[in-house]
């Protein structure tokens, strides 16, 4: 592993240290810092692929943690219409954009579903930060953010698993493999749930442990990506809340893992993927030709998503479905994660990849933006 990537990652936080101050956001940051020390010739990403999969394999178990199962449960009708609709939108403006400029069909499909993901650990945050009071409308964006992120990591191991390279009827069968894997969490719900409830603490992050490790085991065992297993362990965590939990003491103690995990999301993995994926960027990216019309039309197909669905089928006001709208277009790690291993599998291009960075890279300063000035208008209230 190159010695120069901690280099790297040590100027970012940094420089963002230096900038933070004035409300600019991490992930641009660390991406740009990557891409310019990439361009300059100091850092060789050929030299990371060990530190990308241990990244990858943490933000996909922190992804099925952070999942909220009883806002799901809640709102899994509205939640699973709102994605189909947001999704069915975003994925069909832009593949259409993108095979009318000469992409191939399924490039342009791969494309769109990263594009047309909300991460769910960010619109989480955007809420947070804005002071939103609206329970409802919180509880509908997790839901629904959830269900992308489900959607996209299968898609991601379907990626890696190459199946868009193999013939349709073994695809087929990975594909159901990984939808049977899915299973796991309702195994483990009924036959763990009251032991997970009763463990102390040490037992209980040792548990974790050995049930992230064993399903990535198990998952390369039988054919599925390992970082789709690593998400069904975390997804089977945070699903054991659902069990009789009287006391709160599961709740509590999931509660205590995922603040551990969200500092060390912000201490080491965030920092070290952004700038491992910056490193991958040919400057200057933001130029690409396909940066603004992606941008413009993944806005507008989730905004659009969200704001049709809930005008007609919910009683959200106005201002509450903009909001909703803009927060949908928050995104992360998950769809980068999509990008590069589609560009590592030889699915798209480099021009490609440059240009869904840039949609993220932008949309993680424009959107908190765009929400600041709807709350500072109070046009939701």
């Amino acid at each position: 592993m190159s010695v120069e990537i901690f280099v790297a990652v040590a100027l970012s936080q940094w420089v963002l240290l230096l900038l933070g101050r004035y409300g600019v956001p991490g992930v641009p940051v660390y991406v740009i810092v990557g891409m310019v020390l990439s361009n300059s010739g100091f850092v060789d990403q050929s030299l990371n692929d060990f530190l990308v999969k241990i990244v990858l394999v943490f933000l996909f178990f922190y992804a099925g943690v952070n999942v909220n199962m009883e806002s799901v449960r809640r709102y899994f009708r509205e939640a699973l219409s709102l994605t189909l609709c947001g999704v069915t939108l975003t994925v069909m403006m832009i593949s259409s954009l993108l095979v009318y400029l000469g992409v191939d069909l399924v490039v342009s499909l791969l494309v769109g579903v990263a594009l047309a993901n909300t991460a769910t650990e960010v619109a989480v945050v955007t809420l947070r930060e804005s002071r939103v009071g609206l329970i409802e409308l919180r509880n509908l964006v997790i839901a629904a953010s959830f269900m992308d992120d489900l959607l996209l990591v299968v898609v991601i191991a379907l990626t890696q698993s190459a199946v868009f390279k193999t013939p349709l009827t073994q695809g087929l069968s990975t594909a159901f493999l990984h939808v049977l894997f899915l299973a796991v969490p309702m195994l483990v719900y009924l036959t763990m749930s009251k032991w997970a409830s009763k463990v102390s603490w040490e037992g209980y992050v040792t548990f974790a442990s050995a049930l992230a490790f064993t399903t990535i085991f198990l998952a390369s065992l039988v054919g599925v990506s390992e970082y789709f297993g690593v998400y069904v362990a975390g997804l089977t965590l945070s699903l054991l809340k659902l069990g009789r939990d009287p006391t709160l003491s599961y709740s509590t103690k999931l509660y205590s893992l995922l603040e551990h995990l969200t500092t060390m999301l912000r201490f080491f993995v965030t920092p070290s993927f952004f700038v491992i994926i910056g490193t991958y960027l040919n400057a200057p990216f933001i130029f690409n030709v396909y940066t603004p019309t992606l941008l413009a039309t993944a806005f507008m197909g989730k905004f659009l998503g969200f704001l049709i669905y809930t005008r007609v089928a919910t009683n959200l006001r106005t201002g509450e479905s903009v909001l909703g709208g803009l927060v949908m277009n928050s995104r992360g790690s998950i769809e980068s994660a999509l990008a590069l291993t589609a560009l590592t599998s030889g699915l798209i291009s480099e021009e490609l990849f440059n240009g869904i960075i840039a949609v993220t890279v932008l949309s993680s300063i424009i959107t908190p933006i765009m929400i600041r000035l709807i709350i500072n208008a109070r046009s939701i209230y």
